[in-house]
């Protein structure tokens, strides 16, 4: 188990500059949104991380949800 000590800054990259492949990360984005608008979860956000390197962000919301009225954003709270 690793164990860290103080905060490490991330870095944006490409998921192939984190041993990752663009595909994964594509399927596991629409995993999350098939989810979403299925209505399992009302939202998700999610961010992909690896050795420090922030290879995916996305942000999804039902339809039923956001028309509601609500929304996520970089400053939402949840």
């Amino acid at each position: 188990m690793l164990a860290f000590t103080e905060k490490q800054p991330l870095t944006p990259g490409t998921p192939e500059s984190a041993g990752m492949s663009t595909e994964g990360i594509d399927r596991a984005e629409e995993y999350v949104r098939r989810a979403v608008d299925a209505g399992v979860i009302p939202l998700a956000d999610i961010a992909i991380v690896r050795r420090g390197i922030l290879v995916g962000r996305a942000s999804f919301v039902n339809r039923e949800v956001a028309d509601r009225g609500h929304r996520l954003d970089a400053d939402s709270i949840y």
